[in-house]
């Protein structure tokens, strides 16, 4: 390091004059990885001519007592010297290599860059973060593809949180690029694992893989928990014992911010959750896939939830707010009983949902594939064959449907539609039902309004549909 620490010295000099790295070749690889982003774009590190300095840190060379702010050659050992050490504007370089830490590193306006192969391991029982602001305003950046653990130590009757990231202060603003982010408690009984934790300020996270490892017997673990704040995290894989994305925005008036969410995968015993009490607090989130043991979105908040996916796997249940869900396909998925629950479960009074799934897949679960209990929900086409399973059932609420299709021809048991109680409209629709069975089934004296629909089956001598001529019914329909 100390043989080219001149011409180092002269291109950080160069890039933060003209916004470039001059130079190419292995002496200047790590500088390059230091000052510039994937696309060739000057970083932090690239800003004018400042008093700011870089730092170095590297674990086998590196002496705490030797480290000198602007020397290259003079890297320090520890990340906690090097932070202790650094003022705002400087730069802090870690080199491949496995360091501990016992303390939160964020430092206002000292930026980080992690080199790949970088590992960062933080065991300890205390409440904090990896990256905490300490509810004081923050701003730093932290790029780089550096490895980030966070456990806890083995202490008895203990019930902190641990977590990897975590702002409070709404002047906060926090930019962190990394490679794997994991948060682990599992093998305690009462301490939580929350990996980034949001409660005010403003959050943009890239990272490779975000995983949370708790236990269900007493500890909890979740990957993204939002309170408030502008929060932008794009990741490959998001993975947790309880929750993959949670919301619980309950500010008295308007939030500072929205939470955007992209990820090829998230999966959970919930992946993504709503409990919050603002109407005006939006989530988005969009995954190819998005797994949930119990549920694969739940909305039981007053939140506004919108979720885009290739393909769902878990119920979906809508309690209150706005709930809007657009996938390509939604399967079922057993949980720990060998059963599976409803596809689709709408049982809370103030759900306000908007379901629009292809290919709705039951498997060969039995059980209500689509129940309504209270709430309204409007499911805009698709298709449905339920195999043994029961199609569509109704005894509270309202459900709306266009354009789908419910086939339950497979079972000489379940009919397309059971009515209870509820309100149910169905336009350009099409019910198949087995030989034996009605299209639509009542026990008792039931009203519903179809318009444009096709069925094999005529309705059961019970239900009366409040639009003249709005049900055909031909034994081709299939």
């Amino acid at each position: 390091m100390a043989a080219n620490s001149m011409d180092i010295s002269q291109a950080a000099e160069q890039v933060r004059i003209e916004g470039r790295v001059p130079h190419t070749g292995p002496q200047f690889a790590f500088l390059a990885a230091a000052l510039v982003n994937e696309k060739g774009v000057p970083t932090v590190l690239a800003a004018p001519k400042t008093a700011a300095r870089v730092l170095m840190v590297e674990p086998n060379t590196g002496d705490d007592g030797q480290g000198s702010r602007g020397q290259y050659g003079k890297p320090f050992a520890t990340l906690a010297a090097a932070k202790a050490a650094a003022v705002s504007g400087d730069t802090i370089v870690v080199y491949p290599g496995s360091y501990s830490v016992t303390q939160s590193i964020a430092k206002d306006g000292v930026n980080w860059h992690f080199m790949a192969g970088a590992t960062v391991t933080f065991s300890d029982y205390s409440d904090t973060a990896i990256f905490d602001d300490g509810n004081t305003a923050m701003t730093f950046a932290v790029t780089g593809a550096g490895n980030f653990t966070r456990t806890h130590a083995a202490i008895a009757d203990d019930d902190s949180t641990i977590k990897f990231v975590w702002l409070r202060h709404a002047s906060s603003n926090v930019s962190i690029e990394c490679g794997d982010i994991t948060v682990d408690t599992s093998s305690l009984e009462e301490s939580e694992a929350k990996a980034v934790v949001v409660d005010d300020g403003t959050l943009r996270l890239r990272a490779r893989k975000i995983t949370a490892a708790g236990n269900l017997i007493a500890g909890q673990a979740d990957a993204i928990w939002w309170v408030n704040g502008e929060v932008h995290i794009e990741v490959e894989s998001i993975a947790a014992t309880n929750y993959g994305v949670y919301s619980d925005v309950d500010t008295g008036g308007t939030p500072t911010g929205e939470l955007f969410v992209r990820a090829n995968e998230i999966a959970g015993l919930v992946a993504i959750y709503t409990a919050g009490s603002s109407a005006l607090a939006k989530l988005w989130v969009s995954a190819l896939r998005i797994t949930g043991t119990a549920s694969s979105v739940a909305g039981f908040g007053a939140e506004r939830l919108y979720v885009t996916a290739q393909k769902l796997e878990g119920q979906l249940n809508p309690k209150g707010g706005l709930f809007y869900v657009t996938a390509e396909k939604l399967s079922a998925v057993a949980n720990g009983t060998g059963a599976a629950p409803n596809l689709l479960l709408v049982d809370g009074a103030s759900a306000d949902a908007r379901i629009s799934v292809q290919h709705w897949d039951r498997g060969s679960y039995t059980g209500e594939t689509i129940k309504v209990t209270a709430g309204a929900v409007e499911i805009q086409g698709g298709k449905l064959v339920c195999g043994t399973a029961k199609g569509i059932e109704v005894t509270g609420g309202t459900l709306e449907c266009r354009d789908f299709v419910v086939d339950t021809s497979g079972s000489a048991s379940q009919n397309p539609v059971l009515k209870s109680g509820g309100t149910l409209r169905m336009q350009n629709c099409r019910l198949v039902a087995e030989g034996t069975r009605d299209s639509i089934e009542a026990g008792t004296a039931q009203t519903v309004s179809l318009m444009g629909c096709w069925t094999n089956k005529a309705v059961d001598a019970n239900v009366t549909n409040n639009i003249t001529g709005g049900l055909d019914v031909d034994a081709d329909v299939a």
